[in-house]
């Protein structure tokens, strides 16, 4: 019996990136294009009908020979575990997968808002993002199996991520839900998704807690009505409680200045969005106290 055959790909187009060493690519990327080919541009019709696409491109400077890794968090002392559970570049067959919010079409260049894949990553498809396949709120991955570290600019990062992929942006209420989520998590020793965890948000008119935080709360949580973690109330606090655990928080007003600055770069990217971007260290070092107060009790 012969072994597989051969698959042969071809590029379709090239990321243009400012960014072109894959060490210094940040996790959630930076403004980048991609320049279709001329050959495929028939395959562009009606493409700004999507607001979001999936990108596959193909990791040309990936090792191809391994098949364990640490991932791709920072922090030291990470097991070593197989590609195929994980995102790595790492892998026989080194496909990119990113969903990207599509900015702008001129031609057969696409300009993304963020973007991971380096300068001169071969793109070889390209799909439209449909939420009612794509989208899985129920998903878990090990992730979720792991309590929660202290709050660094790795784990803020990757919090907002998850916040603004459920809210759609990211603003002064997203960035307080991660901080109270996450240290209190962290403090509790569980993670955000635990069975034991429950959310009362305040839905009151003219309560202190927007909409965003309560969708920020809820995305970082996966509490949900149908699995009886996620309440509603006329109070005026997010209540979160685990067990015998309870913190009842308030935001502060208004949000400190040190968590709007720009977040520094290797290179210069001017942002789509309305804010600037997050500087995930500096909003994971203020003191919490600054952005909520906090009410603990325990039965």
């Amino acid at each position: 019996m012969s072994g597989p055959q051969p698959i042969m790909l071809t590029p379709i187009g090239y990321v243009r990136s400012p960014i072109d060493d894959r060490e210094v690519m940040p996790n959630d990327g930076v403004p980048a294009k991609i320049e279709l080919l001329p050959e495929f541009a028939d395959g562009l019709g009606d493409i700004e009908s999507n607001s979001h696409l999936i990108i596959l491109g193909w990791f040309h400077q990936a090792h191809r020979h391994r098949l364990t890794v640490t991932g791709k968090s920072r922090r030291p002392g990470r097991e070593q575990r197989g590609v195929f559970g994980l995102r790595s570049s790492t892998r026989p067959n080194p496909l990119a997968l990113n969903i990207a919010r599509l900015v702008h079409r001129d031609g057969t260049v696409l300009s993304l808002e963020r973007l991971d894949m380096i300068d001169g990553t071969p793109v070889v498809d390209i799909k439209r993002y449909s939420p009612g396949w794509d989208d899985v709120f129920a998903a878990r991955t090990s992730r979720q199996l792991r309590p929660l570290p202290a709050p660094d600019a790795e784990l803020v990062e990757i919090l907002l991520n998850e916040v603004e992929h459920f809210h759609g942006a990211i603003n002064a209420g997203a960035r307080r839900a991660v901080r109270l989520v996450a240290d209190t998590c962290s403090q509790w020793q569980i993670n955000p998704t635990d069975p034991a965890l429950t959310v009362t948000i305040p839905m009151r008119q003219g309560a202190a807690v927007d909409g965003s935080v309560a969708d920020s709360v809820q995305a970082l949580t996966r509490a949900t009505f149908g699995s009886g973690r996620l309440h509603v109330c006329g109070g005026t606090a997010v209540v979160l409680q685990w067990r015998e655990l309870t913190v009842a928080a308030t935001p502060n007003a208004p949000e400190p200045p040190l968590v709007m600055r720009w977040r520094e770069r290797t290179v210069a990217a001017t942002p789509t969005a309305t804010e600037p971007p997050t500087d995930y260290a500096a909003l994971a070092a203020i003191p919490l106290t600054e952005l909520w107060t906090l009410e603990e009790a325990s039965e």
